[in-house]
């Protein structure tokens, strides 16, 4: 089962992008029956969706199992740091090591890890919806500056 925790009151005010945007900071995961470790959201790189089971990917190269489709986790998670780039993918914009577009109407993301690289394609539904967040995200973290 994966349980979501909040920061304290105390942490991040209340007009915060942190508290305004996305009530989540970090997913408990269970890795045995009685056993649960928490994985921090900006430590994921991104989320895939295999055979109908959902895995979380950090920086490391490491992945987790979650009991959530990605249907869901995409409602629970900040639009502003995460996109869902297709039918198996949602990726996280700190980790997007570049882009370019293929075959006209895509778009391959290199996603930047610690043991590597991995590449997302987004499905030609969603490339125009990915080049406005990408521009939203950059004009909005500007602003914060």
């Amino acid at each position: 089962m994966t349980f979501f925790c909040s920061p304290p009151a105390s942490s991040v005010s209340p007009d915060s992008p942190k508290r305004r945007f996305s009530h989540l900071l970090c997913l408990f995961i269970k890795i045995k029956k009685h056993e649960n470790i928490p994985l921090l959201l900006e430590e994921i790189v991104y989320l895939q969706a295999e055979n109908k089971i959902v895995h979380a990917t950090d920086r490391n190269g490491y992945r987790y199992m979650l009991d959530k489709p990605l249907s869901i986790m995409e409602t629970e998670l900040n639009p502003l740091s995460f996109f869902r780039a297709n039918r198996q993918y949602i990726i996280n914009i700190n980790y997007i090591k570049r882009f370019r577009t293929v075959e006209k109407v895509k778009v391959q993301v290199t996603m930047d890890l610690m043991i590597g690289e991995h590449s997302v394609v987004i499905s030609q539904e969603s490339a125009a919806a990915f080049r406005k967040w990408i521009q939203y995200a950059d004009r909005y973290f500007l602003q914060l500056l």
